[in-house]
């Protein structure tokens, strides 16, 4: 086993009953049971690969995605867990093992199944309770099958719950969201990630946006949406430790932490994208492809090596997207420089301008910042 062996590994589902009208995601409209069996072959081909190529170490997190892989049915999601048991063994004291459920294709008997076979955390795409938005924006399950989902995923012995939720939708006003956040007080869920929406060019939303069709809220509104956001989670015990996301006390997300600290990992199906050996990856895309691909070797479409600059560059960019930010001695002990010395004049000039604050401890964005944090990023750019 190589000491830089991943001990991450992300596996991507991409079946879906269809494409929402936001998503710009590597997704394959469900067309049946076959190939669904044929892509598990293929993940067990690539799987195989990796494992003969760079041996894991017993992992610490296993994130399933998609897609929807919770639209397996019961002996495929038992299939795929005996795969990933088989390739990549996890830490049976502190693992996390995440699978991503939209409301509407998770039932009891699958709950029981994933509970039994290791997955220990669910991601559950809820977006918003309002059915009305939720058919404005392409979604097939309603607020009432979101709320089921939590409540079955708990008869199951789930004790570590995660949901999505998107503000800035379409006519979507702050007593909208205020009604949402109502609901998950009362769901007690573990986790919250909260993205503001973003118009991807290649989307239906991209589309109505060109059209001028899609009435979006004002940035003025979404600013006060993520605010209110902060603040009322916050009252509720779920806390804010990175731009997104929010959490009880130990329940941050472990898969999303070793992203955000540039850790390695295995990028595992169709279009997944992987980091190893200070070297990007990404998959080939379309199933088709993919699948023949792994008949062949490991189907990669590209690699890119990450220079030491950009992996310095990366380091700020994703640690800053954390709540504590970048530690001035953890920067240094990496790269042997401080981190005035590389970028104390950026450092000056966004604390002036109230979107950094600094102390004898390190760096990290104000609320400011976070609403700002791609311009901050910039700043950082050294080319």
């Amino acid at each position: 086993m190589k000491s830089n062996s991943p001990e991450h590994v992300y596996i991507h589902i991409p079946f879906c009953t269809n494409k929402c009208y936001y998503c710009y995601f590597n997704i394959f409209v469900w067309q049946g049971d076959d190939w669904v069996n044929k892509y598990l072959d293929a993940l067990e081909r690539e799987m195989m690969l990796w494992v003969m190529k760079i041996p894991p170490q017993r992992l610490k997190t296993v994130y399933i995605g998609g897609g929807t892989p919770s639209l397996l049915n019961e002996s495929q999601l038992e299939h795929l867990l005996a795969l990933i048991g088989k390739y990549f063994p996890v830490n049976e004291h502190s693992y996390e093992m995440t699978l991503e459920v939209n409301p509407g294709t998770l039932t009891s008997e699958k709950a029981r199944i994933l509970k039994e076979r290791g997955v220990n955390r669910l991601s559950i795409g809820v977006q918003t309770f309002n059915d009305d938005l939720l058919k404005k924006i392409g979604r097939k399950h309603t607020g009432a099958e979101a709320i089921h989902v939590v409540e079955m995923a708990r008869e199951a012995g789930f004790t570590n719950l995660s949901l999505d939720l998107i503000y800035g939708l379409p006519e979507q006003n702050l007593a909208d969201l205020k009604r949402s956040l109502d609901i998950i007080d009362a769901l007690q869920v573990e986790h919250l990630s909260v993205y503001n929406l973003k118009v991807e060019e290649k989307t239906l939303f991209g589309l109505w946006l060109r059209q001028n069709r899609l009435p979006l809220p004002s940035e003025e509104l979404e600013v006060e949406m993520y605010n209110y956001l902060i603040d009322r989670l916050a009252a509720i015990g779920l806390e804010q430790y990175e731009i997104s996301n929010f959490a009880r006390q130990g329940y941050e997300s472990k898969h999303n932490m070793a992203y955000w600290l540039t850790r390695s990992y295995y990028g595992i199906g169709a279009g997944a994208h992987g980091y190893i050996d200070q070297e990007r990856y990404e998959n080939i895309g379309p199933i088709r492809p993919y699948m023949k691909a792994t008949q062949e070797g490991l189907p990669i479409l590209q690699k890119t090596p990450v220079s030491r600059d950009e992996q310095i560059e990366e380091m700020l960019f994703l640690g800053l997207r954390l709540n504590k930010g970048i530690s001035f001695e953890k920067f240094q002990s990496m790269w042997g420089l401080s981190l005035h010395q590389r970028y104390g004049d950026e450092i000056e000039q966004l604390v002036q301008q109230g979107l950094l604050e600094a102390d004898h401890e390190g760096i990290r964005l104000t609320r400011s910042g976070r609403l700002l944090s791609n311009e901050v990023f910039m700043r950082f750019l050294k080319d």
